[in-house]
């Protein structure tokens, strides 16, 4: 089953969908019917929402397909996933999508935002230790 978005997209179930939330893209995956399976903040789990409940507004960006396995597998991977709670560090958006497509689960932005932080702390530091003129 293909669908098409209101501004053309092509969506296949399985694909990745993400859209901009300020500091991360926020990222689902598609599972047909105009549906997104994603790990929300938000509600504190994952959950099955519209795709305008998804996107809220934001423009979307079909990521793809990433991982090796089948379609169906990915939309019952996620599927199996409904009602997991999300946690930050280990079961973010990033980590979900990943997982169910049978890749690393890893969450890419949140090691970028980490070492981020790591290095203003150490410029910080730095700073604090020049002498003041």
């Amino acid at each position: 089953m293909i669908d098409k978005t209101g501004d053309g997209q092509t969506l296949s179930p399985g694909d990745v969908l993400s859209v901009w939330k300020g500091f991360y893209r926020y990222k689902g995956i598609y599972v047909g019917d105009g549906r997104v399976i994603a790990a929300s903040r938000e509600h504190g789990c994952v959950i099955d929402q519209t795709l305008e409940g998804f996107t809220e507004g934001q423009r979307l960006k079909n990521e793809g397909f990433p991982g090796q396995r089948s379609r169906e597998s990915v939309v019952e991977a996620a599927s199996s996933q409904i009602g997991r709670p999300y946690a930050l560090f280990t079961d973010n958006c990033e980590h979900m999508v990943n997982e169910v497509h049978g890749l690393q689960k890893s969450s890419p932005q949140l090691q970028t935002a980490a070492l981020a932080g790591l290095a203003l702390v150490a410029v910080i530091a730095l700073l604090r230790k020049r002498p003041v003129a």
